[in-house]
């Protein structure tokens, strides 16, 4: 599941719409507690231009 998750992560990224990837990376750093995550979802956000 988690490899799933973040391969449709990555695709979503690549194809340009970073928002959809972003719920998939937030879950991802809720499960694991990886800082790097974390930061992930952040720039994400910030790539999209509506950074929370």
């Amino acid at each position: 599941m988690i490899q799933t998750l973040t391969q449709a992560a990555m695709m979503l990224t690549d194809a340009g719409v970073p928002l959809a990837a972003y719920d998939g990376v937030e879950i991802l750093a809720e499960y694991s507690a990886e800082p790097t995550l974390l930061w992930m979802c952040r720039t994400l956000q910030e790539g999209a231009g509506c950074a929370r």
